[in-house]
C-alpha cells in the first residue's frame, strides 16, 4: 500500500514537473515570438531624417511637415488625435516612427533640421507658426547674416559659426533612429545658403556618414522665370562641387510647378502662390515615403528608388511628377489605366524636361489608394503599347512599381484640392534631363564671358579660376553621361521647349 502511494506521488510530481517544463517552453517561445515581432517592426519601419536648408528649403519643409502631421493623425502640438478627432483606418501610430520621434511625454516631433544663414525665415515658418510646438528648438539653427544670393558667401563666410551646431543636431537625429533608411535634403541651388552651405554640409556628411544614402529634393533655375541674376553661377558651382556627394537629385523648378498648379487654382478662384508650389512638392515627398509608413505587398522605399533608377553614380538626376491634381469641386476619379497614362504626359513633370525627346532609363510609379496590382500590370502593358514608351535598349525591365493603401490627403489649409481614390507619384530617370543642366550652363557661360558679378564671389574667398573649372566639370559630366548612355546629344533644347 505504501509503495502504491509513493508511486502515485512520484507520478504526480513527474507530471507537475513536465507541465512546468512545457509552460516554460511556451513562455520562452512567446517571448521569442514577441522579440521577433518587435524586430520585424523595427526592420520594416525604417526612419528618414530630413534637412531643410535656406528659404526655399524651410518654406517647403513647413508645408511638408504640416502634411506629414495631418497624414499621421497628429495635432499641431505633436499629440496623437483621439478616436473622435482622427481617421484611424490605417496604422497611424506605428507609421509615425518613420518620420517622427516620440518624446518622453508621449508627443511626436519631426526627425528634421531647419538651417538658414539668417533668422527671419525660420522665425516666420517654424518658431512663430501654428506648428511651433511640433518642432524641437535645438534643431532650428540659424546665423545672423544673409548670404545675399552668393554661393561663396554661403559657402565660406556667414555659415561658419553655425556649422558645428548643425553637425551636432544631425548626429543626435541619426542616433535616435533604429534603422535609418536615408537622409532627405530640401533646398534650392539658386540662392546663397542653399547652394553654398548645402555644399558645405554635404561635404561634412560624406566624411562623418559616408554610407548613409543622401536624397536631395532640389529647386533649380527655371528656364524663363528668374528671381535673381546670380542663379546660373550658384547652380553650376553647386553641381560641380557636389556631383560625388549626393546619391539622388530630384529636380524641380518653380515655373513647371506653377504650370501644374495654376489651372487647379483658377477653378477654385484662388490666386496661385508659393504656398501652393510648396504643397505640391510636399505631396511628392509624401508619396515617396508612403510605402515606408503603410504596409502593402508591393512596397518600395527611398533606397529602392535609388538602386532601381540610378544605373551609374553620375546619372543621378531624376524627374518627378504628380497625378492627379484636381479641385475639390471636381468629380473626377481616374481609374488605374487613366492614372498610368497620365504619368507619361509631359505636363505633369515638375521641371523643364521634354520627355518627347530622348529615352527613359527607368521609371518608378508609386501608386496610392484603392489600386489593384493586377490592374496596374494590365494598365502598364496597355499604356506601353499605346504610347510606345521609349526605353534605352540595355534596360530589360524599365518599370518599378510601389503601392500604398493610404490614399492622397490634403491638410486643412489645402482643403480645396480633391482627394481622389487613386493617385500616383512618378519618379523617372530620362536622358533629356541633361538638357536642364545645359540650359543653366548656357546662361552661366553668358555671364562668365564678361566676368559679370565675379568680383562678389572673389571677395568672399573664391578664386576666379574656379568659375572656369566648374564649367569644365559640368561639360565633362554631360559628355560622360551621354557616352555611358550610348545616346546622341539628346535634350539639348529641352529647357527651351514648352510643355505638351
Amino acid at each position: 500500500m505504501a509503495e502504491r502511494v509513493s508511486i502515485r506521488r512520484n507520478r504526480s510530481n513527474s507530471d507537475r514537473r513536465a507541465a512546468e517544463t512545457i509552460q516554460g517552453f511556451q513562455a520562452r517561445e512567446s517571448i521569442d515570438m514577441a522579440l521577433a515581432l518587435e524586430s520585424d517592426h523595427r526592420t520594416h519601419f525604417r526612419e528618414v531624417v530630413s534637412i531643410h536648408i535656406g528659404q526655399a528649403g524651410i518654406q517647403t519643409g513647413a508645408a511638408t511637415w504640416n502634411l506629414n502631421r495631418y497624414e499621421n493623425n497628429l495635432n499641431r502640438d505633436g499629440t496623437l488625435k483621439t478616436d473622435e478627432e482622427g481617421d484611424f483606418s490605417y496604422s497611424f501610430h506605428k507609421s509615425c516612427d518613420v518620420l517622427f520621434h516620440e518624446r518622453n511625454n508621449g508627443t511626436y516631433s519631426p526627425r528634421a533640421l531647419f538651417i538658414d544663414s539668417e533668422p527671419k525665415v525660420i522665425n516666420e515658418c517654424v518658431r512663430t507658426s501654428s506648428l511651433k510646438n511640433l518642432f524641437i528648438e535645438e534643431y532650428n539653427v540659424n546665423g545672423k547674416q544673409d548670404a545675399s544670393n552668393c554661393f561663396a558667401r554661403g559657402r565660406f563666410a556667414v555659415t561658419k559659426e553655425i556649422h558645428q551646431y548643425v553637425v551636432t543636431a544631425l548626429r543626435r537625429n541619426v542616433e535616435q533612429c533604429d534603422a535609418l533608411a536615408g537622409v532627405q535634403l530640401t533646398s534650392s541651388n539658386c540662392g546663397g545658403t542653399g547652394s553654398g552651405y548645402g555644399t558645405s554640409l554635404l561635404t561634412a556628411m560624406s566624411e562623418i556618414m559616408p554610407k548613409v544614402s543622401k536624397h536631395h529634393h532640389l529647386y533649380v533655375p527655371s528656364p524663363h522665370v528668374s528671381n535673381g541674376l546670380l542663379e546660373p553661377y550658384n547652380s553650376i558651382l553647386y553641381f560641380s562641387q557636389t556631383k560625388d556627394l549626393v546619391n539622388v537629385n530630384y529636380i524641380y523648378d518653380n515655373e513647371s510647378c506653377y504650370n501644374l498648379v495654376c489651372p487647379v487654382q483658377q477653378c477654385s478662384g484662388v490666386m496661385t502662390s508659393y504656398k501652393d508650389l510648396n504643397h505640391l512638392i510636399a505631396q511628392v515627398q509624401s508619396g515617396m515615403t508612403c510605402n515606408l509608413r503603410w504596409n502593402h505587398e508591393l512596397e518600395i522605399d527611398i533606397g529602392q528608388i535609388e538602386t532601381n533608377l540610378v544605373p551609374f553614380p553620375n546619372i543621378n538626376k531624376l524627374t518627378c511628377g504628380l497625378a492627379v491634381l484636381a479641385n475639390a469641386k471636381s468629380s473626377m476619379n481616374v481609374n488605374t489605366y487613366g492614372l498610368t497614362a497620365e504619368a507619361f504626359l509631359n505636363r505633369i513633370d515638375l521641371n523643364s524636361i521634354d520627355t518627347t525627346t530622348g529615352q527613359y532609363i527607368a521609371v518608378a510609379l508609386l501608386y496610392r489608394g484603392n489600386v489593384d496590382p493586377i490592374h496596374v500590370h494590365e494598365a502598364m502593358l496597355e499604356v506601353n503599347n499605346t504610347f510606345k514608351v521609349d526605353f534605352v535598349p540595355w534596360v530589360p525591365t524599365g518599370f518599378k512599381i510601389g503601392i500604398s493603401p493610404r490614399k492622397i490627403a490634403h491638410d486643412e489649409e489645402n482643403a480645396y484640392y480633391a482627394c481622389p481614390d487613386r493617385s500616383l507619384v512618378k519618379v523617372a530617370n530620362h536622358t533629356s534631363i541633361t538638357g536642364v543642366t545645359r540650359g543653366i550652363l548656357d546662361r552661366y557661360n553668358a555671364l562668365l564671358e564678361r566676368r559679370a558679378f565675379c568680383f562678389w564671389y572673389v571677395s568672399e574667398g573664391m578664386e576666379e579660376g574656379e568659375f572656369v573649372d566648374a564649367a569644365e566639370t559640368i561639360v565633362g559630366e554631360i559628355k560622360s553621361t551621354l557616352d555611358l548612355l550610348g545616346a546622341e546629344a539628346s535634350g539639348d533644347d529641352s529647357s527651351k521647349k514648352g510643355k505638351k
